[in-house]
C-alpha cells in the first residue's frame, strides 16, 4: 500500500471547516491529497454536523483521511460515531484543546503526559473517539492572519495581564496535523504549542516598543486562576514537525498582525 498522501487519489476530508481549515487545506494538498471540507451550513462540499447522525451519510465513501476540527462533547454521538462512521478511514485526526490538561498549581508545565480532565464531556467524548484509532491533538490558543493576540488586546478581551498565553500559530498547527496524519499511530495523543509561554504584559511590552497603540488594562479584581505552561518537545520530535513561527514575536514581524 502507498503511504498515505502520496498518491493523488488518496482523499481526506475536513469536518467543520473554518479559520484552521483554511490553512489546512492548501498544506494537504502540497503533501499529494485530494480535500473535500464540510461545515454545518453546507456552504462548503458537503453539509456535516457530529451532533446530527442524518449527516453522517454525506461523508465520501471513498475517504482515506478525516480531520476533525468540530469540539465533541456528546458521548453518546461519539459512540455512534466510533462504531459506525469511524473505521472506514485509515486516519482520523481531531483537534482537541490544551485546557483540558488539569491544573493544579501556578504556572504549571503541562507536557503529553499530564493529567486530564476526565469530567469533561469534549474528553469523554474524544477519549471514545481516541479509542477506536482516532488521534488527539491539543492544540494551544491558535492564532495568524486575521486572529491574534493584538486584535484580543485592542478590543479589550484581555482583563488579567499577568495571565500566562500558550500559542501555535495556525500554519504549524496544520504542520503538526500533516505531519500526524503521514505518521502518528492510530490511538496517538499529541500536542502542538510553540513551547513558549507568555504573559500579557510582556506582549504588551514588546508591542508598545513597536509603537502599537493599546488600551488601558486596570489591575484585575478577579481571583486568579491557575496557569499551565504548555510544552510539545516530545511531539514535534515524535512527528518530525519543525515551526515556521517559533515564537509570537517572530509572526509578530507580519504587519498583518497588527490589521
Amino acid at each position: 500500500m502507498a503511504p498515505l498522501g502520496m498518491n493523488r487519489s488518496e482523499k481526506a476530508i475536513i469536518l467543520g471547516s473554518g479559520y484552521t481549515g483554511k490553512f489546512l487545506k492548501p498544506q494537504l494538498e502540497a503533501a499529494g491529497f485530494v480535500v473535500k471540507e464540510s461545515n454545518r451550513s453546507g456552504s462548503k462540499d458537503f453539509d456535516f454536523s457530529f451532533e446530527d447522525p442524518t449527516s453522517w451519510g454525506n461523508i465520501p465513501k471513498d475517504t482515506s483521511i478525516s480531520f476533525a476540527l468540530f469540539a465533541a462533547e456528546s458521548p453518546e454521538a461519539a459512540q455512534k460515531f466510533a462504531s459506525k462512521i469511524l473505521p472506514q478511514f485509515k486516519k482520523f485526526l481531531i483537534v482537541s484543546t490544551a485546557r483540558l490538561f488539569k491544573t493544579t498549581h501556578a504556572d504549571e508545565i503541562v507536557t503529553e503526559s499530564s493529567a486530564l480532565d476526565t469530567n469533561s464531556l469534549r474528553f469523554q467524548s474524544e477519549e471514545i473517539l481516541r479509542n477506536s484509532g482516532a488521534i488527539v491533538i491539543h492544540a494551544a490558543g491558535i492564532y495568524g492572519p486575521g486572529r491574534s493576540p493584538v486584535s484580543w488586546l485592542k478590543r479589550g478581551l484581555i482583563k488579567d495581564t499577568n495571565k500566562i498565553l500558550n500559542l501555535i500559530h495556525v500554519e504549524d498547527l496544520c504542520g503538526f496535523l500533516v505531519a500526524a496524519a503521514l505518521k502518528a499511530l492510530p490511538g496517538s495523543r499529541f500536542i502542538a504549542s510553540d513551547s513558549k509561554s507568555y504573559r500579557w504584559e510582556e506582549i504588551m511590552t514588546h508591542l508598545k516598543a513597536l509603537g502599537i497603540e493599546l488600551p488601558s488594562i486596570p489591575s484585575s479584581t478577579e481571583k486568579p486562576t491557575l496557569s499551565k505552561q504548555i510544552r510539545s518537545q516530545r511531539s514535534r520530535e515524535q512527528l518530525g514537525v519543525k515551526l515556521s513561527y517559533p515564537d509570537l514575536f517572530t509572526a509578530l514581524k507580519d504587519s498583518s498582525f497588527f490589521a
